[in-house]
């Protein structure tokens, strides 16, 4: 397997890791909200870093969905309908962050 391949290969596997972490955080008996939506974020986060890794689009080091989406918007029109979805994960993670919990909110 080539080195870009393999790349996006590992986006992929921890994205799914993370979206299997949200489920079990929110549904347990006492569930992990909080939590949970951090690992969604990350869930889009790493889906986007591994589809611009594919599409040779390179990115710096950020969990600023904003940007990703801005950056595959770029080359993929159909990208553009996330740019409000990526701005209000932003101000939810503002929010939790502000709460005492930091969760991706411009983290660099």
């Amino acid at each position: 397997m080539d080195a870009k391949r393999s790349l996006v290969r590992n986006w992929v596997m921890k994205a799914r890791r993370d979206l299997l972490s949200a489920k079990k955080l929110a549904r347990g008996k006492e569930p992990y909200f909080d939590t949970a939506i951090y690992h969604c974020q990350q869930l889009a986060e790493k889906v986007i870093k591994g589809w611009l890794v594919y599409n040779d689009i390179s990115f710096s080091k950020t969990h600023d969905l904003r940007l990703l989406v801005a950056l595959a918007a770029e080359v993929e029109s159909g990208f553009d309908k996330w740019h409000d979805v990526a701005e209000q994960n932003h101000s939810v993670c503002n929010c939790i962050s502000l709460s005492g919990r930091s969760i991706g909110a411009d983290r660099r």
